[in-house]
């Protein structure tokens, strides 16, 4: 259904031009920069000259970079650089730990945001257990390759080292005297953990990360210059931090979050820097932060349920019922509310207390499944549910159908001056209480003024307070729906039933329609580019479906009309379901850069598509030819996929296509060791097409058993 979908747009693309002249030079002239050296030097050395059977032993990278370049910290502290990766090749039984690098400097090149990594010489070690089984008078072969991102103020090229070396085995292990003491002199100027001389503790609030730092006997009295540098890109290198000393003689630095890091905060977890202050006799010191968040002290007390967090609860779920997802829902509430005027106060309360019990009940069922989730170890925080990209598909579904009725594309059930008398109803009951449920399921997305500071004392909170919380946040949400049916009085206040209320029913639809935008942008940070042109197009089917619906499903039609109406929007909205519904972000593809692919190919078929999102035939392609039949044999061929992206302009990309001959995307290229030619496939692709090549070559675990 989607080779089909796409493959009318591609007749419709061959239309187009899409041709560009590109040029054929190498900007790099070889894969050390500007001249033929690399920028670099690394080697490599064991701590033991001979190890022992199951005894344990250190290897130390020795780096050197060449002024002005630079490699990056494990986090490197903004978007664009890259840490270091290990990639070992170790016998049965070993087994290496992480990689333990030196406390990073923070660096600044011109006008380039601020970032954290290293300059000169370095070493970089890694600790090694060796098994027990280890027969003494043999050799045991260890291979590593690292890799890793290094750049000057002009330029970043890919950085990789492999390394084989064979240590002899002996029965009592044979240290190296140089490299044990370079090693214990590099893991001494490591941070450390504060002990007594600090008390450290945090939390995440609303957009920043807040550290306590509680001086201990050791310290000295004014703390400056004090950085927090987090062990995962949550907090960046750029942003400057605030450090602010308490008239309790404690110290509060304030810490912003990256994008990143707004949506998926993993913890408190880094090194802390000052200038001055750590300990005495010791002006500048990185210390260590533990997983959680504290550091020589009890953690964060729970934040006591206040009558200020209260009120700010109240208040942020009021706020909501004017964000453009809630406002809607509640004025098409208040709507009906103004058709039962006159209706008597019991049945008018009957539907604000129903309203009021789906917005309670939905937040208590979504608060319910984030407490369990956090008990279980998740790292989850509120509107969890959307990371979820069928449920932000479903929801922009939803929300476009409904906007869709608001503008008169169709009608569900009786028309708006019906609503008085379906409220008196059963089933209008039951409407108020879905409506209720409806405003919450949107408003988790959206965020208004003194909400934030709520919702993260309701999630740092025990279960009993966290549920008060998030109550009073339901309350504020439904208060004007309850306000209404607790004094039906008040109706007297607003306009009286006219033409004026269809009027304002359509107008409540442009606010949905920028919430469904809102969904979109925020289903194409969760899915592939692919599977986001995808669901735009089905949303259009849906469009569509509403329209069949509208025009041969109403009641005054015939009922043969009405009955193909529904079969034809049944039929759509399966269609559009089926091509929309999101897939998750694969690891098929790496990201292609010309060093890259050089690195790649050396011992590995490479598999190259240059592409784009403007390219309708590069879509056609993805959607067609990558099945399930080719992964498989990609994967036990041992085949690279790179991707290049040619959607903005790169002259490197520009400047490869050239040298293959080819001016215009999509182009798909298989590199094969040992071949000088890369084969250049067509312009359509199919799984046959690719086969067909794949299997021409050897089996992966084949090749390296050789």
């Amino acid at each position: 259904m989607r080779f089909l979908f796409l493959s009318l747009l591609s007749l419709a693309a061959l239309c187009l031009p899409s041709r560009a002249q590109v040029d054929a030079t190498d900007p790099f002239g070889g894969f050390g920069g500007a001249g033929d050296s690399k920028p670099y030097t690394v080697t490599i050395r064991s701590d033991q000259t001979a190890i022992a059977p199951g005894g344990e032993f250190n290897l130390v990278f020795n780096f050197a970079f060449k002024p002005a370049w630079h490699a990056y910290w494990i986090n490197p502290g903004s978007p664009t650089g890259l840490p270091f990766k290990a990639t070992w090749k170790l016998p049965p039984g070993f087994t290496a730990g992480p990689l333990e690098q030196p406390d990073p400097h923070r660096l600044k090149i011109g006008n380039q945001d601020a970032f954290y990594g290293f300059e000169g010489s370095f070493p970089v070690a890694v600790h090694v257990k060796a098994p027990a089984d280890l027969k003494p008078g043999s050799k045991t072969p260890l291979e590593v390759e690292l890799g890793w991102l290094t750049c000057d103020d002009q330029s970043c090229l890919p950085g990789s080292a492999s390394f084989k070396l064979e240590l002899p085995v002996a029965a009592a292990a044979t240290p190296d005297p140089d490299v044990a003491k370079e090693l214990a002199a590099f893991r001494a100027a490591r941070a450390q953990l504060p002990g007594e001389a600090w008390k450290i503790s945090g939390l995440r609030t609303g957009e920043n990360v807040i550290l306590t730092l509680t001086p201990g006997p050791g310290a000295v009295a004014e703390l400056k210059g004090a950085r927090y540098l987090s062990a995962d890109p949550t907090v960046f290198a750029e942003p400057e931090q605030k450090l602010a000393k308490n008239a309790d003689g404690a110290y509060t630095l304030t810490a912003p979050l990256s994008e990143d890091g707004k949506e998926k905060f993993n913890g408190i977890n880094g090194l802390l820097f000052a200038e001055s202050g750590w300990t005495a006799g010791k002006t500048a010191k990185f210390i260590a932060i533990p997983e959680g968040g504290e550091a020589g002290g009890p953690a964060p007390a729970e934040p006591p349920l206040s009558f200020g967090l209260v009120f700010a609860a109240l208040l942020g779920g009021l706020i909501l019922n004017i964000m453009p997802c809630v406002f809607p829902v509640i004025g098409i509430k208040v709507l009906g509310i103004v058709e039962q005027a006159g209706s008597s106060r019991k049945k008018v309360l009957a539907h604000g207390l129903s309203f009021t019990a789906g917005v309670l009940v939905t937040f208590w069922v979504l608060a319910g499944l984030l407490i369990f989730l956090k008990s279980g170890g998740e790292k989850v925080g509120w509107g969890f549910q959307m990371q979820n990209p069928v449920f932000v598909y479903l929801m922009t579904v939803f929300v476009l159908v409904f906007a869709l009725n608001l503008s008169g594309l169709f009608e569900i059930g009786q028309s708006l001056t019906g609503v008085g008398q379906e409220a008196q109803s059963q089933s209008g009951l039951k409407g108020s209480f879905m409506s209720g449920l409806f405003a919450t399921v949107v408003a988790t997305p959206c965020s208004a003024p003194f909400l934030g500071a709520a919702l993260t004392a309701a999630t740092t909170m025990g279960t009993v307070n966290s549920f008060l919380m998030f109550t009073f946040i339901g309350l504020g949400l439904s208060a004007p729906y309850l306000l209404l049916g607790l004094f039906p009085q008040m109706v007297d206040l607003l306009p009286r039933p006219g033409a004026w209320m269809e009027t304002f029913k359509k107008l409540m639809a442009f606010p949905l329609y920028a919430t469904a935008a809102y969904l979109v942008w925020v289903l194409g940070g969760l899915t592939e580019s692919l599977s986001q042109l995808f669901g735009m197009m089905s949303l259009c089917l849906i469009a569509l479906g509403a329209f069949v619906y509208g025009h041969w499903c109403a009641p005054h039609l015939p009922s043969a009309t009405r009955r193909k109406g529904i079969a034809a929007t049944a039929v759509l909205a399966g269609v559009s379901l089926f091509i929309g519904w999101p897939e998750k972000p694969g690891n098929l593809w790496e990201h292609w850069t010309k060093a890259v692919e050089r690195e790649q190919r050396a011992e590995h078929a490479v598999y190259v598509d240059f592409t784009a999102k403007w390219c309708v035939t590069c879509q056609t392609n993805k959607a067609v030819a990558y099945s399930a039949e080719v992964k498989r044999v990609a994967k036990q061929k041992g085949i690279v996929f790179l991707k290049a992206d040619w959607t903005n302009y790169d002259p490197e990309i520009t400047k490869e296509l050239s040298r293959l001959g080819e001016s215009a995307i999509p182009v798909n290229v298989l590199y094969v060791p040992g071949q000088d030619q890369p084969f250049v496939f067509g312009k359509l692709l199919t799984p046959g097409t690719l086969l067909e090549q794949f299997n021409q070559l050897p089996d992966a675990k084949a090749e390296a058993a050789k």
